[in-house]
């Protein structure tokens, strides 16, 4: 899990959108570093095409209470906020509701700033 991390973090400048949208589907698979890489690149990119599956994956990271975890919420939030995608309002709006007080935090401060 380390190497594909650091393999994408000496990516990052050279690696193309349409690579970085087949990436997409790590975030259903565990490795914390990989997800922190992906997400910086995404934002770094602008791949609007991932915002719903960044939703998808900071709801998975209700539970977690780690500070990785909280660190990953914080990164996961901004990138969305970055993203200025077209649904950006209700994906944030649908983390509000989450059972994770830092998560329902985190997207409330995002959408007052987009509103």
């Amino acid at each position: 899990v380390e190497v594909k991390a650091e393999a994408l973090r000496g990516l990052r400048k050279k690696i193309s959108v349409e690579i970085v949208e087949k990436l997409i589907p790590l975030f259903k698979r565990k490795g914390d570093a990989i997800h922190i890489e992906l997400l910086k690149i995404i934002a770094e990119k602008k791949v609007t095409k991932a915002a719903e599956s960044i939703a998808e994956f900071l709801q998975s990271l209700e539970l977690r209470t780690d500070s990785t975890a909280q660190s990953l919420k914080e990164l996961g939030v901004t990138t969305l906020y970055k993203l200025d995608v077209d649904n950006i309002k209700i994906l944030l709006k649908d983390l509000t509701f989450s059972k994770d007080k830092m998560l329902a935090n985190l997207a409330g401060a995002a959408l007052k700033r987009i509103t």
